[in-house]
Formats: C-alpha cells, structure tokens, sequence
C-alpha cells in the first residue's frame, strides 16, 4: 500500500508489479538482508524494503512518547501526501501497523 502511494504521485518511481507485491511479505520477513532478523513485520524491515525500492525519497524512523507529538507528525506528513507507517499497540495485541495517507489537493 505505502509503495503504491508513492506511486500514485511520483510517475518517475520504480512500479511494483502485482506479483512483486506478494512476494513483500516474504522478503521483509525472510531475506538476508533486513536489519532485523527476529522480528517478522519489522518497521526497520519495511524502511529497508522501501529505501531499497525507492532510493530518492529518505524514509525517517520516529517515536514520540507524548501522543500530540505523533498526532502531529502524522497529520504534517500525510496533509502533506507522504503516507505514514504508524505503530499501534493495544492490550489484545503486541502491536499492529497502520497506513496513515492524506489527500493531495
């Protein structure tokens, strides 16, 4: 999803064709090459897909501890067409990922 938001605006950027999108889950979770190699569905792993998919665009890794902070964050980067991989964690689970986009004016 994050690839073909980045697609969807840039006609520049390399496609990713249907089979190689469901060949990701693999590659994130499996490959020698991501940074995090005991944790399936890593952020770091999927940064690392990304960069090696997209190499223009600079791919930024952050955490806040005050939840106004990231609201904001969020709400720059998305308002600004650049979706955002988001961390959740509640007590049923040990987290999940969401796609956070905005709309393109």
């Amino acid at each position: 999803m994050f690839a073909a938001c980045l697609q969807s605006g840039d006609p520049a950027a390399q496609r990713t064709t249907k089979s190689e999108i469901l060949s990701i889950q693999k590659t994130i979770n499996e490959a020698p090459k991501p940074p995090q190699k005991t944790t399936q569905y890593a952020h770091d792993n999927f940064r690392w897909w990304l960069r090696e998919r997209f190499p223009a665009y600079e791919f930024e890794r952050a955490s806040f501890a005050l939840r106004w902070e990231a609201i904001g964050r969020t709400v720059q980067r998305a308002g600004g067409g650049f979706p955002v991989i988001t961390g959740v964690n509640h007590e049923r689970v040990a987290g999940h990922i969401i796609l956070v986009v905005g709309c393109r004016t």
